[in-house]
């Protein structure tokens, strides 16, 4: 009898292990989803503190965000005036409404260019500072080498007068060209260029 009564103990012992087992892997498996997932938030939050940092970086200029917040106030003011027309104007009168709502809608879209030229300031800045790093670099190697106007050089020539080489990118996607010793360097975007 104590013999079998120890098998069926031992039995529950060992029973009691393999479910403790069990229980243990699973829990060990959460933790290592949890652990997955806590590295995958620390990814995305690396990606948005530089990003972040880069954000910071930009430097806008008060006069023109000022500008283009009187622009979207202008077009705000549009839009009330066509839906109050709209909304006033009465079926006979239709035809006398229309050359207004014309004049409106076309205000509305002379408004929408301003707003767009407006948002394309910051971009258009930050390729001019870097165009105007570009022409500095090209004068100290100018002078260094003791260049004469018209002379080739290539970018790889301007890396040590250059602070961060890697930053020179024109945030609207254009191309920089060097152009030769006293020619001012360019970039490809409409409208970026050295004053």
């Amino acid at each position: 009898m104590k013999s079998i009564a120890r098998g069926v103990f031992a039995g529950m012992i060992l029973t009691g292990l393999i479910a403790g087992t069990l229980l243990l892997t699973g829990a060990a498996r959460r933790q290592e989803r949890v652990l997955a997932g806590l590295e995958r938030e620390k990814e995305e939050l690396s990606k948005l503190r530089g990003e972040n940092t880069r954000l910071r970086s930009i430097q806008v200029d008060t006069n023109e965000l000022l500008q283009l917040r009187a622009s979207n106030a202008g077009l705000l003011r549009l839009r009330n005036e066509i839906r109050e027309l709209r909304e006033t104007e009465e079926p006979e009168g239709e035809e006398a409404a229309l050359p207004a709502l014309q004049q409106a809608a076309t205000e509305q879209e002379d408004l929408k260019k301003q707003k767009q030229a407006l948002e394309a300031i910051p971009a258009r800045s930050q390729c001019v500072k870097n165009l105007e790093q570009i022409q500095e670099a090209k004068r100290l190697w100018a002078v260094q080498h003791q260049a004469e106007s018209g002379t080739l050089l290539e970018m790889g020539d301007l890396k040590r007068f250059l602070t961060n080489q890697n930053a020179l990118i024109c945030p609207a996607g254009g191309h920089y060209s060097i152009n030769r010793v006293g020619a001012p360097p360019a970039c490809s975007s409409p409208g970026h260029a050295v004053p």
